[in-house]
This record gives C-alpha cells, structure tokens and sequence, in this order.
C-alpha cells in the first residue's frame, strides 16, 4: 500500500498490509517533500501485471504524475510528471486506461487554453504525447476527469465543462494516434448535465450517467435518448456516481445519496432502462457503509464497491453484494488512523485474486493509502485417525466438496466473505469437532484439523443402551 506521510522524512511510504491487519511492513520511503503523493480522487488501473495510478498533486512539478508499481508495493516509479503550461496538461484525476498496447488519461487542466489534455504514454510509461488539448465552449468539452474508455480501437471519454451552452459537457472520442477526434454528444442541448466517467460500452451504444439522468448514445453521435431521471420516485438514489457496471443485460451503478435513508444506492435496471429497482439502501450502521462514490467492479459473479463512510469505525468499508441484490457483506472496514487509510476513493481494480484501492485520508501521514484486499480465501487442515492422516473423507460444505488426499490433508478457495459449514464425512467414522462454521471469512483459514473416531455399528449401541 501507500501513504502520504510517514517515513524517514515524514514523506509518505509503500507498505503491504494482510487483509486480517498483520504483515504490516514499510516497503518505500519518500525521499523529500516533491515526492509527496498527495491523493485527490485517483484510482488505480492494471497492465501487463503492474499497477498504475495517478497524483493530482505535487510530485517534482507539483502539478502531479503517473505512477506505476508492483503488486507487492516494489518497484515504484514516476513514468510521467506533469508540467502544466501551454505544452502539458496538470493536475490529473480519475486514472489511466490500459489499451492498445498503452496507456491513456486526461487532465482537467493544462494545454493550449488551460481546459486540458488527452494524453498517452508508451509502454512502461515512455513516449508521452498530448493527443489533445480541449478549446472549451462553445466547439469543444473542457475539465475532463477520466478515465477514457476503448470499444474497436477507439477511444471515448467525457469533459464536465464545455460544449455549445451552460458548460454542460460533451462526449467524445479520438483514435489512439490523436486522430479523428469528434464531439459525440453535446449536453448542451439537453439530455442531462455534468457527464460522469467511466463510460460503459455495449455493442457500440453507449451507456452514461449525468448528475441527473442516464442515458445511451450511438458511438457515432445518434440515438441519444435518457432512460432514467435521479431521483424518479421517493426513496429512489440521487446523485448517480461513477459510471454503469455491465452485467450481461443488466446495468449497475451507485448513488452518493437517496435511498430508503438518505445515504446512496445500490441500483440495477435493464438495457432499455426498464425493471429499475433498488439493490440496496446504505444504512451507515456498524456492518453497512454509506455515500458509495465511484463505479462498481464486476468479479466472479459479485460486485465489489466502496463508500466514503458508515462501518466499524464510520471511515468507509469495501462491500461485496450479488447482481440480484442478495448477500450484501461490508467485507472491510476502515479505522483511519497511521496502520490504515479512510474514506475510500475510486473504483476498486483486480489482479491475480487480490483488490487494490486507493484512500482519499489515513496512514502514517494522514494522506491516504493504496491498500490490498484478497478476493479469494483458503480453507485447508488435516484429518487425523491415530495419528496419521486419513484418506478419502469428504470434505462436505466447502466448495466441490473437496476429499482429503493419502496423508489426509484437504484445501478448498472459498471467496471473500464466504460463510457456510464444513462436515467430514467417512464411512465408519465420527469426527472432532463434528463440523466447523464460518461466517463472513476475511482472512486464510489454516489449521482447520479434525480428528477420526471408529464410529461404533448402531446395533452395539443399541445392545448397549438395553
């Protein structure tokens, strides 16, 4: 992970975190005050098994930069420091998207007119271009947040400001070599305002949100029509943030606020906009989060979000709940403080079964972190007749119900947050403990051992008992 402070110079540091807490260990120190990650609404993003992410502030330009780094917290390296002025772009948000072999971002500031970039680097980071610099209203978009999204080689993001009126903002798309650049939709002529990022693309429509409404686009600019106003009823979300999730033909999104109490949304409808309904309404309680504040993350059938507040300690949790609604579980908390970050910023990205995520505050300096959080859990242990392993008990509960090997170990993966009961079962044994329950399992369960008994035939029993 990261922090913003801390350190030999009070500079911020890269640690790796367990997810039960423990392994804590500083991997980086910053080395002086233009190094300071200062976090502002950044998110991580994945390439060829490396994590990127983006500063808004500071850095040797104070103008912020592109990062990237390890997994395991190594090999951290600035790949771009912006420079602002009439030649760069500065003060990045949102992150960078890897496609086309590079990576791709925009910045809100910066450029020809001050209204921002489009920008890509080379492969590790090199060969920084400006694909674009916006011109603002009334022709072109200005203030763009990122990220950029990619559909058939081409790439499609939105600005919050420009277009023909009011600053509305624009949808637009560009070639990954700076051509071809084209003002998809215009809100200046209605449809909503304050377009949001990511975009989220199926079979060449696209599917948005504005602070209002959401809506679809044909990528050639046709078709615009809105589906759905925020708030369409009471108790419904408002405040839609972040972009759609797509889910076969179901769309998935957040709210910052609404809900049956005021405290954002989990919400799904259909690719017509018909079959909208609620997921889930934030409670803000011990074990429930509250104010989600950016696009959910699609992974093995479940989503996975984060919300700014509410949990254990009111500093935000990441949360895990199934595409119908079913199984909501704050599978993480918060506390804030120098061993943890708080109030979670950007979407969460996976890499080889582990979440990664940013925090807007917490850790040593009280910046913020890039924390990790395994998706995928191990249950494993021993089944043991007279001091040796028992072979061929089946594991029942566990996923595939898994059958102990000759020394008579087993081991299962089991997602995060999984609950259930695990009962060995072998022709003519009884075991202790009879069986082992679970519930909302956050970290690796070891050790996990039973003990073989000669299960007595009924009919001794029964002699025994007369």
């Amino acid at each position: 992970g990261m922090s913003g402070g801390g350190g030999p110079t009070n500079s911020g540091t890269l640690f790796d975190l367990a997810p039960d807490g423990s392994g804590f260990g500083v991997l980086r120190a910053f080395e002086g005050t233009n190094f300071d990650p200062m976090w502002d609404r950044s998110e991580l993003a994945v390439g060829d098994g490396v994590l990127y992410g983006v500063t808004s502030k500071d850095g040797p330009t104070r103008r912020g930069y592109v990062f990237r780094l390890h997994p395991d917290g190594s090999g951290f390296e600035i790949v771009h420091a912006f420079q602002g002025g009439s030649q760069d772009g500065s003060y990045p948000k949102g992150s960078v998207t890897v496609t086309e072999g590079a990576l791709f971002g925009t910045t809100p500031y910066g450029g020809e007119r001050d209204r921002g970039t489009i920008f890509r680097l080379g492969p590790g980071g090199g060969q920084y271009q400006i694909l674009h610099h916006f011109q603002g209203s009334p022709a072109d978009g200005s203030y763009s947040l990122g990220p950029v999204i990619s559909d058939k080689g081409v790439l499609y993001g939105t600005t919050r400001g420009g277009g023909s009126s009011n600053e509305s903002g624009v949808i637009f798309r560009i070639s990954p070599d700076g051509t071809g650049y084209t003002i998809v939709k215009d809100f200046g002529s209605g449809g909503g305002w304050d377009p949001r990022a990511p975009l989220a693309m199926r079979e060449s429509t696209i599917f948005g949100l504005t602070q209002t409404t959401a809506y679809c686009v044909r990528t050639d600019g046709t078709g615009f029509g809105v589906f759905h106003v925020f708030p369409a009823f009471k108790g419904d979300g408002k405040t839609p943030v972040g972009g759609f999730t797509v889910a076969g033909e179901t769309l998935l999104g957040v709210t910052e606020k609404g809900g049956a109490n005021s405290l954002g949304t989990v919400y799904s409808m259909d690719l017509l906009g018909n079959g909208y309904r609620i997921l889930h309404s934030f409670t803000g309680s011990l074990a429930d989060g509250s104010q989600p504040h950016d696009s959910l993350l699609l992974l093995d059938g479940a989503l996975y979000g984060t919300t700014q507040e509410g949990g254990a300690s009111g500093r935000g949790v990441v949360f895990k709940i199934g595409t119908d609604g079913s199984g909501f579980q704050a599978i993480q908390s918060f506390r804030g403080g120098p061993g943890d970050g708080r109030n979670p910023e950007g979407s969460l990205v996976e890499l080889g079964g582990t979440l990664y995520g940013m925090t807007g505050l917490g850790g040593v300096g009280g910046s913020g972190v890039v924390f990790s959080l395994r998706n995928e859990l191990t249950v494993a242990g021993q089944v043991i007749f007279e001091g040796t392993g028992l072979a061929g008990v089946t594991m029942l509960g566990l996923p595939g119900n898994p059958v102990t090997d000759a020394t008579g170990r087993y081991s299962a993966i089991v997602p995060l947050g999984w609950s259930g009961t695990v009962t060995p079962s072998h022709a003519g044994f009884a075991f202790s403990p009879s069986q082992r329950a679970y519930a909302s399992l956050r970290i690796d369960q070891n050790g996990q051992d039973f003990e073989g008994v000669p299960d007595e035939p009924r009919a001794r029993r029964r002699l025994r008992r007369s």
